[in-house]
């Protein structure tokens, strides 16, 4: 094994993440029936605005495979998805994943706004799904030398605990 493994490419395929977008009052009042009207005559013309922030934040690879709006305080969660993609690094992509977040903060803040009169806050948030969690990097004693010094020196300690053990058993 190379112990550079974790810089090679990766590839990602299927579920990338999902995305949490909660949208408040900026008065903290609850939502009166206006919002909840706008959505369901326009939420084609949301999926579409948000699917073009995916397309230009993390290339035309992506799409969105998912859309719902939940009530409450509106709550809109966002599948994002590929058929096949290689990362070259995957700090940089987790980076991209991270600058998409806060154009779709705005993107949902100005639907609203243009929409529905009102002053809202967006705040945001993502979770890995199963294609972007198998493309994580994982540490192994070959690419870490500080998890391979903690092998050798607790496997010492153990051999010179034992030794000490036979020692006093034998007097």
């Amino acid at each position: 094994m190379n112990p550079f493994d974790w810089l090679r490419p990766r590839t990602i395929q299927g579920d990338v993440c999902f995305v949490r977008l909660t949208v408040h009052s900026r008065d903290g009042e609850p939502f009166e029936e206006r919002p909840w009207r706008v959505l369901d005559n326009s939420n084609l013309r949301l999926r579409e605005e948000i699917a073009a922030v995916v397309r230009e934040n993390m290339g035309s690879a992506f799409e969105v495979r998912a859309l719902t709006v939940g009530r409450g305080s509106i709550e809109i969660v966002v599948l994002i998805g590929t058929v096949y993609y290689a990362i070259s690094r995957y700090k940089n992509f987790v980076e991209s994943i991270e600058l998409m977040l806060k154009q779709l903060k705005e993107v949902v803040k100005h639907f609203f706004e243009r929409s529905a009169p009102m002053s809202v806050t967006v705040s945001a948030s993502w979770t890995p799904a199963g294609g972007l969690t198998a493309a994580a990097p994982v540490a192994s004693a070959r690419s870490n030398p500080a998890l391979w010094y903690l092998i050798v020196s607790h496997a010492a300690m153990l051999a010179v605990i034992l030794w000490l053990l036979v020692l006093k058993l034998r007097t």
